[in-house]
């Protein structure tokens, strides 16, 4: 039986729908960070991405695809719908780990690490969850969403000019690198909390493809502060859904569910 490297909570809300779209080579474009406030830096990253409405309009959404651990790999599905209901599943060979919130309330499953029972979810690892259920990103609406968006100064993702934004969620800070031309997002650097503690992580995206009028990374590599082992998502299928085509029961523990 091989071994697995179970995914974190904020792996996945990054590998979910991460609202983010590789830059382009080339120069910066002539608006300096003088010209721009935060709401404008916002504006352009949500433009191109697909901008407000094309995201509003997506009802649900289910992604499935590969997670590669070194030597290790799984399958996964992923499934979304608004309001703020999300669904994984993951098939690591030896068992399926589920993870959920149906709006209420987040649980989870987890066999692989001897956690056969369904475990309601409680406190920070509720928030993370509930966190991940917001396919759309933290910078849409943000302030509706309680969020703190600051720009952080310039900075580059190898060699490519970055617009720099601090978003906190309120469980933690993580900073947006958006390409200074495009402003569409490079890099996500943040913390993850594992069953060994928080770890500092960093997410690239690669591979764009529009998906209902919205454009989305279909591989995405993850990368922890001092383990030589990156992780790798390939997405095989995102497919935009209307409400109607997944059932609201969909995100409900079995009968039964408890600590």
């Amino acid at each position: 039986m091989k071994s697995f490297v179970p995914l974190s909570l904020s792996f996945l809300l990054v590998l979910a729908l991460a609202p983010a779209v590789v830059g382009q080579d080339g120069a910066p474009s002539s608006s300096t960070t003088a010209e721009l406030s935060v709401d404008d830096l916002v504006a352009k990253s949500i433009e191109a991405r697909g901008g407000r409405d094309a995201w509003k309009a997506i009802e649900a959404v289910r992604l499935e695809g590969t997670a590669s651990f070194g030597e290790d790999d799984a399958t996964f599905t992923v499934v979304f719908k608004r309001p703020g209901r999300m669904k994984m599943t993951v098939d690591t060979g030896s068992g399926l780990m589920v993870q959920a919130y149906d709006g209420t309330t987040a649980w989870q499953t987890m066999p692989m690490m001897g956690k056969t029972q369904v475990q309601v979810l409680e406190d920070g690892q509720r928030d993370a969850v509930v966190r991940q259920a917001d396919f759309e990103g933290p910078l849409i609406d943000w302030r509706d969403k309680g969020h703190t968006v600051t720009y952080a100064g310039p900075g580059e993702v190898e060699g490519v000019p970055a617009h720099r934004l601090e978003v906190d969620l309120g469980g933690g800070v993580s900073t947006i690198y958006l390409d200074a031309e495009s402003f569409r997002e490079l890099q996500v650097i943040g913390e993850a909390e594992t069953p060994l503690g928080a770890v500092k992580t960093t997410v690239r995206y690669d591979d764009y493809r529009e998906v209902g009028g919205i454009l989305l990374a279909h591989e995405i590599t993850y990368s922890t502060e001092g383990s030589p082992i990156t992780q790798t998502v390939r997405f095989q299928s995102i497919e935009a859904l209307d409400a109607a085509e997944v059932a609201d029961d969909t995100f409900a523990a079995p009968t039964g569910a408890g600590g």
